[in-house]
């Protein structure tokens, strides 16, 4: 027997409202935090969760030892077709140092774009919104096929948290 058309618009009725909530939800968390940078960065095809994980935090930590910050981001590793990249939104706060850095807007972020072993584009937010909104709709299936939200440096996130 043929399937109902009636129950297949439904359903991908469903679907739609669904990504369409959960994509508001991501972009009501991501706006709790006056985020500096967003970053995209690559991997190669094979690299698994372990090593995803592992870079990024080498990364964050090599950053904030260079700079003399501390660093707090929410990120998104996302596979598209078994290809693994991250989208990342990145916040710096002074970290009682003698070299005028208060944030990460004080920071080359091109430099850490060349300092990613593989392709990346670090850049300061021009829009907040854009950047938000780009972030929050690469968490949905439409554009990973799979994705992990993690977070780097909690207790910093949850000092400079603020209310949407």
């Amino acid at each position: 027997m043929p399937p109902n058309r009636d129950n297949q618009i439904y359903s991908d009725f469903a679907i739609q409202e669904h990504r369409q909530r959960l994509f508001h939800a991501n972009e009501d968390f991501l706006r709790g935090w006056d985020w500096e940078w967003i970053a995209h960065l690559t991997f190669p095809d094979s690299t698994n969760h372990h090593q995803i994980n592992k870079s990024i935090l080498n990364w964050f930590r090599q950053m904030q030892k260079r700079e003399r910050i501390q660093v707090a981001s929410v990120y998104f590793i996302c596979w598209r077709k078994g290809h693994p990249h991250i989208h990342a939104l990145m916040l710096g706060q002074a970290n009682r140092n003698k070299n005028n850095t208060n944030n990460l807007l004080d920071v080359d972020a091109s430099r850490w774009g060349k300092r990613w072993p593989h392709r990346a584009k670090v850049e300061p937010i021009t829009s907040y919104f854009s950047a938000v909104r780009y972030v929050a709709l690469h968490t949905l299936k439409l554009k990973c096929d799979e994705q992990e939200t993690e977070v780097y440096n909690l207790k910093l996130l949850q000092r400079t948290c603020h209310p949407t």
